[in-house]
């Protein structure tokens, strides 16, 4: 499989007369002969060339575009003998020596990661509370592969400082992120200024179903030690208790708890998938409602268009990227209804106003085209936006940092280095139809009843 994600066809396998499973042979150049195994319906034989110019050939699904089910060899003299399942072929990734990938952004764990979150979310049922055992799931702080060095901290975003209109509501939770160097997140919210502190407000993604703070460990604490900041990644209400707007007017009341606190020209706002679109709604939410923005904002992946599964990158990144169509399709109706609310996609609401936005997307996921359409619109609204195209990888890659792939890594680290600019006042690079940053000025009188069941 190519680092990109394209699959070429090739030659059309001869079926068999018998139905059910049938073994299939072809023969290529430079290749020994191959098999595979399944059903011959609705297949073909298709090759793939790697980076580094080798060749694959496998069995691909035409009809609903899904991976390469059944481990094929390569030229190397060591043979698979994985199960002809997925779940063999990620177990084959990880241990087995003929597995071809791009060295220069990926390594053996970031492939068997992948390989293996695609099985999974072909296997599992469709049935939340199952799947949530899964994604809800804390990362504990002690594995070697997770940076040291930073604190993790519960918190509670009560109604201290803004009035809910509802008592019954229980108070908005979250995980707080701060590197040890620093002081205590209570003293930098007391004073912001003197303590030199600096915030970014994380919005994890998960499908807005999905995923719990204790999930983003890893990431969180990457951010806080890279960008020297107190990181708070909320625990916003998930469908399908809690349809849209909910979620939404959770992310909005987090902001306006932390300005009541912080001035704007200290906080940036940061959320990856279904996180970056609501990252995305809450600044124009914030816009909409007159209170200062945040000094910038990093949209990794974002889920923008809720009603899309038929753009050109499902074709084309379906073979290598781990998110299924149908799973996007159940998940998009649990949020936004069925047809999908068109308020609770990013792409219908306003741009205006916004502060300068770092946008990535993988170059192989399945979202790349309504990114690209989405940096577009950025880019019509005149918002100051640094897209990165970050080549050969699936969705929201920087997540996967802690296999220390390059790719990964990279990629996490320009978000980095765009967020502390940011929030160190260095001057944007001058670009024509930019806007300037916002007012950075205080919250004043404004208040927003965002913490509701609405």
């Amino acid at each position: 499989m190519s680092g990109s994600g394209t699959v070429v066809d090739g030659a059309t396998a001869s079926q068999s007369e018998t139905e059910g499973t049938v073994l299939m042979q072809t023969q290529q150049p430079g290749l020994s002969n191959t098999r595979t195994y399944g059903s011959t319906e609705d297949s073909h034989i298709s090759t793939s060339t790697d980076n580094d110019g080798d060749q694959n050939t496998c069995h691909v699904d035409v009809e609903n575009g899904d991976d390469i089910k059944y481990r094929s060899c390569c030229e190397s003299t060591t043979r698979c003998c994985c199960l002809p399942c997925s779940m063999g072929v990620a177990i084959c990734t990880g241990l087995c020596g003929c597995y071809k990938y791009n060295k220069s952004v990926s390594n053996r764990r970031l492939e068997t990661t992948r390989r293996t979150l695609r099985a999974g979310s072909k296997n599992l049922p469709r049935v939340v509370p199952i799947i949530r055992l899964m994604t809800d799931r804390a990362v504990p702080t002690w594995l070697p592969c997770v940076p040291g060095g930073a604190r993790v901290r519960r918190t509670r975003l009560t109604d201290a400082t803004i009035a809910s209109g509802n008592s019954t509501l229980p108070p908005l939770c979250g995980k707080w992120a701060y590197p040890r160097s620093r002081c205590s997140v209570a003293d930098a919210l007391r004073d912001p200024d003197g303590t030199g502190a600096r915030f970014v407000l994380y919005l994890h993604g998960g499908a807005f179903a999905l995923c719990k703070p204790q999930t983003m460990h890893d990431i969180i604490i990457r951010y806080a030690l890279t960008v020297d900041a107190y990181v708070l990644c909320i625990d916003y209400r998930r469908p399908p208790a809690h349809k849209h707007p909910v979620a939404l007017n959770d992310c909005v009341f987090a902001y306006q708890w932390l300005l009541r606190q912080v001035p704007a020209h200290r906080i940036v706002i940061a959320g990856e998938s279904a996180g970056g679109g609501l990252a995305s709604m809450t600044l124009s939410t914030i816009v909409g409602l007159g209170l200062p923005v945040p000094c910038g904002a990093a949209l990794v992946s974002p889920w923008v268009d809720l009603s899309d599964t038929h753009s050109a990158s499902f074709a084309a990144n379906a073979a290598y990227d781990y998110l299924p169509v149908d799973m996007i399709r159940m998940f998009a109706a649990m949020y936004a209804g069925k047809p999908a609310d068109p308020t609770a996609s990013a792409k219908n609401h306003s741009l205006e106003g916004f502060p300068p936005v770092f946008l990535q997307a993988g170059g192989s996921e399945v979202l790349l085209s309504q990114i690209e359409a989405f940096h577009q619109q950025l880019r019509d609204a005149g918002v100051h936006v640094e897209f990165d195209k970050a080549e050969g990888m699936m969705h929201v890659s920087p997540l996967f940092a802690i296999t220390q792939a390059a790719g990964p890594t990279q990629g996490l680290s320009r978000i980095c280095d765009f967020l502390s600019n940011r929030l160190s006042n260095i001057p944007l690079p001058s670009a024509s139809g930019t806007r300037a940053s916002p007012s950075t000025s205080d919250v004043g009188d404004v208040s927003f009843n965002a913490h509701s069941d609405v």
